[in-house]
């Protein structure tokens, strides 16, 4: 009777048990037999050593979980270099020894995978390609987490490129340096409730992570030294606190579900351009104690519900050009920032423009005496501070209609009332008032002073607000 053997068309191995498969190609379950996969994994690998081939490809082989037994981990330690192609790994991490050098092409990761600072296989006499990737066309079902053990007592160091045109669930990266790059090209894919926690790490190459849809991107305590680039991802929930760019912050067309920023410092330009900032926990987009010491530029960026800047501390005026600021839960110091950046450059009319923002604020202030109030709000009421020549003409207009018509009346002794002799004391003294203020007494009505005077008022008033307002829609 002829042995069975494995189905995998690249392997003569018997089957195991009931399977169809090898031990080294058949799937692990619970009670997995690693006696067994252990000892014939040493067998591949002494073949290949006797053989004097010390670099080798292993082919969809389903790893066990090495945490119960590490037998196998010494096995792969004879290496000198691993390709690990279309292979499954059931443990959490795969702690290779410095001198083997490695590489993961088109595998699977079913549990939460633990980063090893292992060295990346990138010779091209060995594969078809020269990848210069630790992890390529992965999957990864779990959490990828990277931080350092109980016995390290500096940051974990992990030395080369880790993921290429891979999927992940979540990602969660702690005292960590990395010296080359996290995400390598545009190709990686994320869960859409994928979140991405970065503490306590050095990023010293540069961070890109375009065109993705994640739940969340944390940072906290990290340094990243060269470029930062996260660009058109939709419906991600940004926060950072108490880290620093180095490098060039470029955060442009972005679509953010929530944006907190505290405590940290941009070194070199920062851009959020084309970008919009939405809350769905109905705070605005806060920037508290954050410094931006080069240019920051926020040009058609839209921010719903708000922004906070009033913590800021700006080395150059920021650029806000074109860019929407709903009001409701902007601060007066923000709007008064963005003003003096328009300021700055020249841009008078957009100035102009947050210089009403900014004083309608001033208006809401509750703190606000009794002559203010009543100063801000006519002001608002009558031309927007100075944002709307069209109210001031149409006040003009109604006052002059009532101005004819009032003295029309009162020539046509249409108001019986006035006949009363203590009003028409009330009404003479206060003509007697008016006459003696000598350089008015040629714009007074005669037997009508007083009225005159308040409408020479309410026409200065709105006079005055009608030729500021042509004047800022021009020029300020």
């Amino acid at each position: 009777m002829s042995t069975k053997t494995c189905s995998y068309r690249k392997c003569n191995r018997k089957v195991y048990g009931n399977t169809d498969k090898c031990i080294l190609h058949c799937d692990k379950n619970k009670e997995e037999p690693y006696k067994e996969f252990t000892g014939e994994l040493d067998s591949l690998i002494q073949e290949n050593i006797n053989n004097k081939v010390t670099q080798i490809k292993l082919e969809t082989i389903v790893f066990p979980n090495q945490e119960k037994n590490m037998h196998f981990i010494g096995k792969l330690n004879k290496l000198e270099a691993i390709h690990f192609y279309k292979c499954q790994f059931m443990g959490t991490t795969l702690a290779l020894n410095e001198n083997v050098k490695s590489r993961f092409e088109n595998c699977t990761f079913h549990n939460n995978w633990h980063l090893y600072n292992l060295y990346v296989l990138n010779s091209p006499s060995i594969f078809d390609d020269n990848y210069d990737v630790l992890y390529k066309k992965c999957i990864f079902k779990q959490e990828i987490k990277s931080k350092k053990n109980l016995f390290e007592r500096k940051k974990r160091t992990i030395e080369a490129k880790q993921f290429d045109n891979c999927k992940f669930h979540s990602i969660q990266f702690s005292n960590t340096t990395f010296k080359e790059q996290v995400f390598n090209g545009m190709d990686n894919r994320f869960d859409e409730s994928a979140i991405i926690s970065i503490d306590n790490c050095s990023i010293e190459n540069k961070f890109v992570l375009n065109k993705h849809k994640v739940e969340k991107l944390e940072i906290k305590d990290t340094i990243f030294k060269s470029k930062f680039e996260f660009r058109e991802n939709n419906e991600v929930s940004m926060e950072i606190i108490n880290s620093n760019f180095e490098g060039i912050f470029d955060c442009n067309l972005n679509i953010f579900s929530s944006f907190y920023m505290e405590k940290s410092i941009f070194y070199k330009f920062v851009g959020f351009e084309e970008s919009i900032f939405e809350a769905k926990n109905g705070l605005a987009t806060t920037f508290k104690y954050v410094s931006f010491l080069d240019y920051s530029y926020f040009r058609g960026a839209k921010f719903n519900i708000g922004l906070d800047l009033e913590t800021t501390n700006m080395e150059v005026y920021p650029n806000f050009l074109n860019a929407y600021i709903e009001p409701k839960n902007t601060n007066r110091e923000t709007f008064r920032i963005i003003k003096y950046s328009f300021d700055n450059i020249g841009n008078t009319i957009e100035a102009n423009k947050y210089f009403a923002y900014e004083m309608n604020k001033e208006r809401e202030n509750k703190d606000n005496s009794l002559d203010k109030k009543i100063l801000l709000n006519l002001n608002y009421w009558i031309s927007n501070f100075g944002q709307s020549w069209l109210r001031p003409m149409l006040l003009i207009i109604i006052f002059a209609f009532i101005h004819t018509l009032l003295f029309k009346a009162i020539d046509s002794n249409t108001f019986q009332f006035i006949d009363s002799s203590l009003i028409k004391s009330v009404i003479n003294f206060l003509n007697d008032v008016v006459k003696n203020m000598i350089p008015l007494k040629k714009s007074l009505a005669e037997g009508k002073e007083f009225i005159s005077l308040m409408f020479l008022i309410v026409y200065s008033v709105l006079i005055y607000n009608l030729v500021i307002a042509l004047k800022r829609t021009t020029k300020r």
